[in-house]
């Protein structure tokens, strides 16, 4: 019973990994109640078959509960008096009273959330991000060994993919995905700076297994062929990713992707003089310039000749959502409603339909005021408490990818300053995954942290 539970458990979780890489991006399938149901059977499951809930500890049963009520907390009614109150309500009052004048009959609910039927919304697509990191955080170490390599596999999978899209430009392997920018690859993603994040994520996955290998291999009992093997493996995964990084043509995940290599290379190699650390970097170099060199990189580099960054449309989103802020603080406008909400401050100037800040951070303090300021900051604080007790114990494999996890997360919230990452669906389950691994690696780990 115990291997069926686990097994079971990360059958689920896999399905709803690859739920929206293979289907989601195409927009022929609108998988998202299928992705959110299975997401609910996920839960039930976990809960039905575990005995004990101490797999995460009380403070983030704490914040996983707030997150989860956070939504719903937005759809409660309140009296008239009290919602004409609040900031930023008075267009939306006088317009109320012009509809009810019209319609005395009509039942008009007032709600925290400026948009209730947006907000419910957002409430179920937290269950699948909320389901994963619960059962990652629950499952054993094998499994989530096995749920690391399925990502690394997808990452695999999905850059393979851009580089044909790239080197042949052909429409057939885009799957009628629409292209925002021609000449640039984004795998079965609808954006390629989604894309791009996939590959940033990769890249501290594969060079903690490597380092993990350089470390503890010479145990294994062999003439070092299996060694050997798996350090061309990495190094190739290593080129694979950052070369479908460059093809994204992402003027933000090109130079993410190189610190995420960059940083993973110091935190794990700074300290190993070994041949094969510096054969590694020497390797993926040579190769990248090889794979580079036999492909047209002009859409690429005109990306960042031609397009001046600072004048990107991103930064009129900033300042926009700044108003948008400053009018509905400290309650916000309600989770989810952001893309109806910013057209009454978008000016005349700025045209087409916004439907992100391409900031994840001032997108969630629009929506939801304190509250999400309280979220991002609790995040920010965990994740350096753990770092500082985690990033010296490198052990067991789980333990070097926690590590890899960390510099990971980091990546992404980096990315999330000028993108809107975790608002893709993939994305942010693979987001659950990492802090489910970072947080919470396994009964070794916690064992190691305790002695430390």
């Amino acid at each position: 019973m115990y291997f069926v539970k686990h097994y079971l458990l990360t059958t689920l979780t896999v399905i709803l990994l690859a739920s929206f890489p293979f289907m989601g991006g195409t927009e022929i399938l609108s998988t998202t109640p299928a992705v959110e149901a299975l997401s609910i059977v996920l839960l039930m499951t976990l809960f039905l078959l575990q005995q004990k809930y101490d797999f995460i500890n009380r403070t983030t049963w704490i914040v996983v509960l707030l997150i989860l009520l956070t939504p719903l907390l937005y759809l409660i009614p309140l009296p008239t008096e009290l919602w004409n109150q609040l900031p930023g309500r008075q267009v939306y009052s006088q317009v109320l009273e012009w509809i009810l004048t019209q319609q005395p009959e009509l039942d008009v609910s007032r709600t925290l959330s400026l948009i209730p039927y947006r907000t419910e919304h957002a409430f179920f697509a937290l269950l699948p991000p909320i389901a994963i990191f619960l059962t990652v955080s629950a499952l054993p170490e094998q499994q989530k060994l096995f749920i690391i390599y399925f990502i690394l596999g997808l990452a695999t999978a999905e850059a393979s993919l851009a580089v044909i899209q790239f080197s042949t430009n052909n429409d057939f392997f885009y799957f009628g995905i629409p292209r925002l920018k021609q000449g640039i690859a984004l795998g079965t993603y609808p954006n390629p700076d989604h894309f791009v994040l996939l590959m940033e994520i990769a890249l501290p996955l594969v060079l903690s297994l490597f380092a993990h290998e350089l470390q503890h291999g010479k145990k294994r009992k062999d003439d070092g062929s299996i060694s050997m093997m798996l350090y061309i493996l990495y190094s190739l995964l290593t080129i694979l990713f950052v070369s479908a990084a460059f093809f994204s043509g992402s003027r933000a995940g090109i130079p993410l992707a190189l610190l995420s290599l960059i940083l993973a290379y110091i935190v794990f190699m700074h300290n190993s003089a070994s041949k094969q650390s510096v054969l590694y970097i020497l390797f993926v170099t040579i190769g990248i310039i090889i794979l580079l060199s036999f492909l047209n990189l002009t859409p690429v580099i005109n990306r960042f000749l031609v397009n001046n960054p600072f004048i990107d449309g991103r930064w009129l989103m900033f300042s926009v959502s700044g108003e948008g802020i400053a009018s509905f603080f400290p309650v916000g406008s309600g989770p989810g409603t952001f893309p109806d909400i910013y057209r009454i401050f978008q000016p005349v100037t700025q045209t087409g339909f916004i439907n992100h800040a391409h900031n994840d951070y001032l997108e969630l303090i629009f929506e939801t005021g304190l509250i999400g300021i309280f979220f991002i900051l609790t995040f920010i604080y965990l994740s350096i408490r753990t770092w500082y007790r985690v990033k010296r114990i490198r052990v067991r494999k789980i333990h070097y990818l926690r590590i890899g996890a960390g510099i990971s997360l980091l990546i992404m919230l980096l990315h999330s300053l000028v993108e809107f990452n975790l608002h893709d669906a993939t994305n942010v389950l693979i987001f659950a995954v990492l802090s489910a691994i970072f947080f919470y690696a396994s009964h070794h780990t916690r064992m190691y942290m305790n002695q430390a």
